[in-house]
């Protein structure tokens, strides 16, 4: 792969990029050799994101349909995830379904558009080949946990010392409560009753 030099205004200083992100995950699809039968697909790439540092495997199909052309099929890999709770790194794999519909780019008129719920799983191309590695980048990335936990048991930190507690007890005595809540707690037992 060829490297392409930036040389910034100090020229003590380049940044060379081996590659952008659509070069790296270039899966080009001869939409012509898809006909009714369905086109097998089974492709390996780096998604370039620091939460899944391995390889992601995408196992499935293309095949043409009214309009265009369905790609479905699975994504497994594994993310590197940093505990919200605990904050102790982690390995979790995944397995993601995937369902896309391909169509040729319609030419939109200017403003806003809004679109449908059936129309966000689709994949505009623009001649006889698609690359599909951008959507399902975007699909590992979409899938990515929002909140992850590595045990639904964790403990997490002390909010005193800040102690891992899933490691071993701390020495902090039990915060007292400042009567700060007192009356949103007077106000949830009128409403709901008991405690």
């Amino acid at each position: 792969m060829n490297s392409v030099h930036f040389l910034l205004k100090n020229p003590k200083f380049r940044l060379t990029m081996t590659g952008d992100i659509y070069t790296l995950l270039s899966m080009r699809i001869d939409l012509g050799v898809v006909k009714k039968e369905a086109l097998p697909l089974d492709e390996k790439f780096n998604a370039g994101l620091p939460e899944v540092p391995g390889e992601v495997s995408f196992s499935g199909e293309i095949i043409k349909v009214s309009g265009g052309y369905e790609l479905t099929g699975t994504l497994t890999g594994v993310y590197t995830l940093q505990c919200s709770r605990c904050l102790e790194m982690f390995k979790r794999s995944f397995l993601i379904p995937v369902r896309l519909m391909l169509k040729p780019r319609p030419t939109f008129k200017e403003g806003e558009m809004t679109l449908a719920e059936e129309e966000l799983d689709l994949v505009f191309y623009d001649d006889s080949t698609i690359d599909i590695g951008k959507a399902l980048r975007d699909e590992v990335i979409v899938n990515l946990p929002t909140k992850p936990v590595c045990d639904e048991k964790c403990r997490g930190l002390c909010p005193v010392c800040g102690q891992n507690l899933n490691k071993g007890e701390c020495q902090c005595e039990p915060r007292q409560d400042s009567g700060a809540w007192n009356a949103l707690k007077e106000m949830k037992k009128a409403i709901y009753g008991g405690e």
